[in-house]
């Protein structure tokens, strides 16, 4: 009865449909390790994803995998229906395609993706074509990123649910290396598309004709091998899935899931296999590097409507690649020729410093592009040569072959090398082997079959005998593709080959550095500038690397200072930094030569190079070092040549706020600056100058302790800051400090007249191109060099004028502040090539911003106005990525536009304009990430211009007028310099010079007047009464310059008083200038013309008197009221209040206290006499301020100034017990309120995709935004609201939506620089969130709403830490939706 009851439910459940179920599908997947950036390749999380989504699918499925190369144990496999590899180079399986193999033909399906479809060829053609059907081969395929529209094979289950095609940006390789129909009659596509120029964004390096020939032809991106269950598995490879976030596109997905499940023989659902959208936080989930707080983003629709990529010119690149061949060819031999012609029959090693070697290849890796190398060598004379090969420190599968080694004679007879040829060969493993490679197979480079070589193993060196008469070896040389490749896996061999004379083989230097990577440059259609002018490029890699500066000598040479050992990457170049030379010798516009002048392991990434005939000067902290080339050949031999350390004493080594170039001055002067990491240094003339301030930080080598030095007065009697230029004699004496209080100026460029200008470093966005005022402050440290600018910002005060210290006394304009950036080099274009408009231009580079900024200096007052506008950029669309001021990420190397980094502008003696380009997704925050050190150098110059370089004699007057009417400045010197020594016979040519049509060029004969003797100074003297305020002022600066520095130059100062009523106020600030150091006594006559003069509302024309008036600020402030006799102090004019203002006299602190006191005042002008009390750093002025904090009347003003000088300048008078008795600090009573910011509450609930999608509303924008009034000024027209959080009014009309979203919805993503949040932690418990204002004692922190407490050291718990994230409320914590924050970016895009 038991097993008739059996048998009767197993006929029931068979008859109702519930048979019991098959075993599911096993789907294995192998995800390869790491290999790129985050967010591509993203081989482990793209595998999880698939796999999950096909477990929670309602499938009969069983999906799981395995990461990071191949599973130790194999019983993985059991059961396998489907195994998908998604991992790069064809899954790098060695030995194991034989396994696989097996797998396969038992009925394994088999799937690879994206690079798992390129293999090798052998095993391309071995196993991938049976496999799946197809593979990428090299040569053949191509890689471009382009944005394909997919379709789905109509009819194929692979293809339910997709009805419309897949639109999607990804690496799409195509031009598969198909079988034929012959070959295999089951293979056909399952998804296409058809590329277009149009649609392509990114061609790469495996480019070729090939790609171009297959454009509007259907391509198949996926594709398989269908055959029947009994001949094997299925197979299908699939060319997507470079970028991870493309698995969140719903039929993208689908297709893959469908095609696995295909695959595994299981049937694919009518609308597909189902699967949950993708979030942000799946898409971000097992990611192999993920950057913290850096989420990898959904795709959004930007990504479809990206700007074509012209299309490479393959003719040009090859054109290119073989002559950057040749010229590495050409170096080798002419370093190792250099010392003449081969010797013949020289059997004794070469002596002192030279060669044996007649060539030398570059470093040839197996895992180069270009495993071979076309070699010649000059074998003229000799009888016998060596064959060597360096193995290069890897002992292993150094496989090298000499393919078709040929002797030629000098009638270009070729004769080859055969065994009779050989006298002995030596080798580290095997023998040599002819017309076989090492391994006794076919000789094999780079997948092609070569019939007649030599095969031999590094290290190795074949002894050859020379047949009579032959002049020159030729051979191509490689690394043998048996030994590059074993089991299907890319080997670390590396060698290097090179022929040399008999002889111990020897080199004089070590082998010149090289990338492993291919060179890149941003391409010519990518930049925009004025229509009568034309890009060209002039020289990229390998000609030079990394560049950090460049220079032009007068033969038209370019000289770069390179940054290879550039920070981390330190040691990248073990030979040290360099100097690179770089020239046209043909005059086709483009560099055909390039060697090394100068390379030691002392030179890491040095900031400046600076050429003057054969004076080379390079600054390389701590030292400014001079090379002196005294054979002319262009190449520092320390045997010959002259290196000398001018000045010392700069900090800091490999970092970006240091020592930068030298320019010329029209002079005679040489100008370098440095950042604000100081300086200790002394003079030729033994003048010691303590270059002090509170920075120290971004890493680097710290050679000097600058700030102890804070505060110190230097050898001439001023204290100064750091971040500084300098002038002094080109021979280091007569050093002067001529501006400071700078973040990081680059450079500094002077016009003919003298002017001089620079650009300035944020922090944060403040950048600035200013007017330099001689002597003056930028403002960003205090004037005691004690404090930084944040230390010391008022309330409410503008970011930018908080920043450069602009409602200070004590500093001068700060000209144009643009906002976030990273500027570099700068020059002024006077005359040359360029169209008129631009005489006078002043050029500056800005990398974060990929431009090159033109401004047009015009005078106005004591200053310039300085409007910016363009003179190229690669980014018209200001979509600014991989800079500080839109967030620290690197950008994409995809986005070819963002790479543009120029570090250098310079003027070459033909008159063009020539732009070094460092070339990298990052700029700033310390750091690189090409690892190319890609380098180019670009030309502006008229559409059709053809470069001449005039030709010149120095030893001629005419010579000399030659080179001094020169575009380019260091040629000009030569000629300035040469003319001095000709003396007073060039007077009558440089007389006719000052009526040049060029105004620029005709001043620059007035610097040369006052040193041709007296009838040369009269005529300069003369030009002081000149019509023209140009020539006028240059003429007075002329005479100036050839007086001596200090308190000696009073030579001055009759013309001095001659100019002090001139009509325009540049000259008469000049003149207050030039006062300084100079005895009041003789001074103060002067001072009492030029006060009353002055234009109180022109900072510059204020601060040059106090400049002037330097450390006599007492005297002449006295002098000043005695002729402008302003009455009581409640009566004077706003003229003498403003010069009180900034000559801060200790004299004026009781007439300033009656001011603030005086109720006739209006309390604008008394709180600025209180203002004015503050600056005068003197004990009456503390006791007057003091007596103010108790009167009702100035209590509050008073009591803020107390508060802020008592804490720096003033806090060496004690006030601290004063500050207590009058209830302003009192340290004892301090009770702190702990203020915490909570972190975000998990993952945001919408991306920033989704605020894109959303159309914006200005006006409830602008409603909305008061919800920020708590950490940001807010409002229109006047702004309301704490200055805590960075200013927003005009930020966001240079921004891109998406950065202004990511920063509301995100606001730890990236932090604006100098807004990191600290935490203090209490004793007495709870912690204190805020921005440190001042890390002394008290500890001042600003939190939300500005809120700013005091806290004393006593009370805090050890050293203020890092928050580590935004001291910012997320979207979601202040409640704001997806559409809030669309109307915010709307509004912020158009608030100015």
């Amino acid at each position: 009865m038991n097993y008739l009851f059996r048998f009767t439910l197993l006929l029931s459940l068979l008859f109702l449909g519930l048979a019991p179920a098959h075993a599911k599908k096993k789907i294995l997947f192998l995800a390869g390790p790491p290999s790129h950036a985050n967010g591509e390749h993203e081989f482990r999380a793209g595998c999880m994803l698939l796999a999950d989504a096909l477990n929670e699918s309602g499938l009969d499925v069983d999906a799981k995998v395995h990461w990071y190369g191949w599973p130790k144990d194999e019983s993985i496999f059991e059961g396998v229906d489907a195994c998908i590899i998604y991992a790069d180079a064809g899954g790098r399986l060695g030995n194991k395609v034989e396994f696989l193999d097996q797998k396969v033909k038992a009925g394994m399906g088999i799937m690879f993706m994206h690079y798992g479809v390129h293999p090798s060829k052998e095993v391309g053609e071995k196993y991938f074509k049976p496999w799946i059907g197809g593979y990428m081969e090299t040569g053949w395929s191509v890689n471009p990123h382009w944005i394909a529209d997919m379709t789905a094979r109509k009819g194929h289950p692979v293809a339910h649910g997709l009805e419309k095609p897949i639109t999607a940006y990804d690496e799409f390789y195509y031009n598969m290396r198909f079988p034929t129909k012959d070959e295999c009659d089951c293979c056909h596509p399952l998804a296409t598309a058809v590329p277009t120029p149009e649609k392509t964004v990114k061609y790469i390096n495996l480019w070729n004709e090939h790609g171009e020939k297959c454009f509007g032809t259907e391509q198949a991106l996926m594709w398989c091998r269908d055959p029947r269950a009994e001949d094997g598995g299925r197979g299908i490879g699939f060319v997507g899935g470079h970028y991870h976030r493309n698995w969140a596109i719903d039929d993208f997905r689908k297709l893959v899931l469908n095609s696995i499940v295909w695959l595994a023989r299981a049937e694919v659902p009518e609308g597909g296999v189902p699967s949950k959208s993708v979030t942000l936080e799946m898409l971000n989930a097992n990611l192999d590097r993920p950057v913290k707080d850096k989420p990898v983003q959904l795709p959004t629709p930007d990504l479809l409507t990206q700007k074509p990529m012209p299309l490479p010119d393959l003719k040009a690149r090859a054109a290119a690649k073989l002559k950057a061949q040749q010229e590495r060819e050409r170096k080798a031999q002419e370093k190792a020729q250099e010392k003449g012609p081969a010797k013949a029959d020289k059997k004794v090693a070469p002596a002192g410093n030279e060669s044996s070697s007649l060539f030398q290849s570059p470093k040839i890796r197996a895992s180069s592009q270009q495993r071979s190398h076309q070699l010649s060598a000059n074998i003229k004379g000799l009888s016998q040569i060596q064959l060597h090969v360096s193995d290069l420190g890897n002992k292993n599968y150094d496989w090298a072959n000499w393919i078709n080694p040929t002797f030629i004679d000098a009638n270009g007879k070729l004769t080859p090398v055969e065994k009779k040829h050989i006298a002995s060969a030596k080798q580290a493993w095997g023998s040599l082997k002819y017309n076989l490679n090492a391994g006794s197979k076919a000789l094999t480079v780079d997948g092609k079959k070569y019939d007649t070589g030599l095969g031999t193993h590094a290290t190795s060196t074949i002894v050859v005998n020379v047949p009579s008469g032959s002049v020159s070896f030729t051979a191509l040389v490689g690394l043998d593709d048996g030994g590059a490749i074993s089991n299907g896996k890319t080997t670390k061999a590396s060698v290097r080959f090179s022929v040399h004379r008999p002889g111990p083989i020897t080199h004089p230097t070590e082998p010149e550095w090289e990338s492993d990577h291919e060179p890149e440059y941003v391409d010519l259609d990518q930049f925009a500038l004025p229509d009568d002018l034309e890009v060209t490029i002039w020289a990229t890699s390998p000609h030079l690397y990394n560049p950090t500066n460049m220079d032009i000598d007068h033969k038209g040479r370019i000289w770069v200072a390179e940054g290879v050992n550039y920070r981390r990457h330190n040691g990248r170049r073990p030979g040290g930094d360099r100097i690179a030379v770089l020239e046209d010798t043909n005059g086709d516009g483009r560099c055909d030569k390039s060697h090394t002048f100068v390379q030691e392991k002392g030179l890491v990434a040095p900031l400046g190079v600076a050429v003057f005939d054969n004076v080379i000067y390079v600054s390389q902290p701590p030292e400014l070092l001079v090379y002196t080339d005294v054979n002319r050949d262009l190449k520092f031999d320390p045997a010959i040549d002259k290196r000398e350390v001018l000045l010392t004493g700069f900090n800091a080594g490999n970092h970006d706020h240091s020592l930068h170039s030298v320019t010329a001055g029209p002079d005679g002067k040489f100008y370098f600056n440095n950042g604000n990491c100081g300086a200790i240094f002394k003079d030729r003339s033994g003048k010691n100058f303590y270059m002090g301030g509170p920075y120290k930080g971004g890493g680097g080598v710290w050679y000097v302790d600058h700030l102890a030095a804070s505060g110190k007065r230097s050898d001439d009697g001023h204290i100064w800051s750091s971040g500084f230029t300098v002038r002094m004699n080109p021979d280091g004496t007569d050093c002067e400090i001529v501006g400071q209080g700078y973040r990081n100026s680059y450079e500094q460029s002077l016009d003919s007249f003298g002017n001089a200008f620079q650009n300035d470093n944020d922090d944060p966005p403040a950048c600035r191109v200013s007017y330099i005022l001689e002597y003056g402050s930028a403002g960003y440290f205090t004037r005691d060099a004690k404090q930084i600018y944040r230390s010391v910002k008022r309330p409410g005060q503008d970011h930018g004028r908080a920043h450069w210290r602009q409602d200070d006394p004590g500093t001068m304009d700060v000209g144009h502040i643009y906002g976030g950036g990273s500027p570099t080099g700068v020059t002024i274009y006077e005359n040359g090539a360029l169209p008129e408009r631009y005489h006078g231009a002043f050029f500056s580079a800005e990398p974060g911003k990929n431009t090159i900024f033109h401004y047009q200096p015009t005078p106005q007052g004591a200053t310039f106005k300085l409007e910016q506008g363009n003179l190229i950029t690669s980014n018209p669309d200001k979509k600014y990525a991989g800079s500080d001021f839109v967030g620290r990420g690197k950008g994409d190397h995809d986005q070819n536009k963002i790479l543009f980094r120029p570090s250098d502008i310079t003027i070459g003696p033909d008159g063009a304009i020539y732009i070094c380009d460092w070339y990298d997704p990052r700029v700033g925050g310390h750091g690189d990430s090409d690892q190319s050190c890609s380098g180019t150098i670009y030309r502006i110059a008229p559409k059709g211009f053809t470069s001449k370089s005039p030709d010149f004699d120095l030893g001629t007057v005419e010579g000399a007028i030659t080179a001094l009417k020169s575009p380019a400045i260091n040629t000009r010197h030569l000629g300035l310099s040469a003319l001095k020594k000709h003396g007073e016979k060039t007077l009558p040519a440089l007389i006719e010079l000052l009526n040049h049509d060029n105004k620029h060029v005709a001043a620059r004969a007035i610097w040369l007047l006052p040193h041709l003797g007296e009838k040369g100074k009269a005529e300069c003297v003369k030009l002081l009464t000149s019509d023209q305020p140009h020539v006028r002022l240059t003429a007075y600066r002329a005479l100036r310059r050839t007086n001596p520095i200090g308190s000696q130059g009073t030579a001055i100062l009759p013309y001095a008083k001659q100019l002090a009523s001139d009509p325009d106020s540049g000259v008469r600030r000049d003149v207050a200038l030039s006062l300084r150091d100079l005895p009041a006594a003789q001074t103060k006559a002067i001072f009492e013309i030029l006060a009353p003069q002055v234009d109180h509302t022109d900072k510059n024309a204020i601060e040059a008197i106090g400049l002037g008036a330097a450390n006599q600020e007492n005297e002449i402030w006295l002098a000043i009221k005695e002729a402008m006799k302003p009455g009581e102090p409640h009566q004077w004019s706003e003229q003498f209040a403003k010069l009180t203002w900034r000559l801060w006299p200790s004299a004026a602190v009781a007439e300033l206290k009656a001011r603030a006191l005086h109720p006739s005042l209006t309390p604008e002008a008394r709180k600025f006499a209180v203002e004015s009390l503050a600056f005068i750093n003197h004990k009456t002025s503390v006791d007057a301020m003091l007596e103010l904090a108790d009167n009702e009347l100035t209590k509050a003003d008073a009591a803020y100034w107390l508060l802020r000088n008592g804490l720096g300048e003033w806090k060496g008078y004690n006030i601290a017990g004063e500050l207590k008795t009058r209830g302003i600090y009192d340290p004892t009573k301090i009770k702190p309120v702990a203020v915490t910011v909570p972190a975000p509450n998990g993952k945001p609930s919408y991306s920033v995709a989704d605020v894109m999608a959303l159309k914006g509303d200005i006006n409830r924008g602008k409603a909305t935004m008061t919800r920020c009034i708590m950490c940001h000024q807010v409002g229109e027209p006047t702004l309301a609201g704490p200055s805590y959080g960075p200013a927003l009014k005009g930020w966001g009309t240079g921004q891109p939506g998406e950065v202004i979203a990511r920063a509301i919805i995100e606001p730890s993503h990236d932090i604006s620089h100098g807004y990191g949040g600290k935490v203090v932690k209490l004793k007495a418990g709870g912690e204190i969130h805020g921005l440190i204002i001042s890390g002394s004692d008290p500890v001042i922190i600003k939190s939300t709403g500005g809120l700013t407490q005091m806290i004393p050291r006593g009370l805090i718990n050890g050293k203020p830490g890092n928050l580590n994230r935004s001291l910012m409320l997320s979207a979601d914590q202040l409640g704001l939706t997806a559409q809030d924050v669309a109307d915010i970016v709307a509004y912020m895009k158009q608030w100015k």
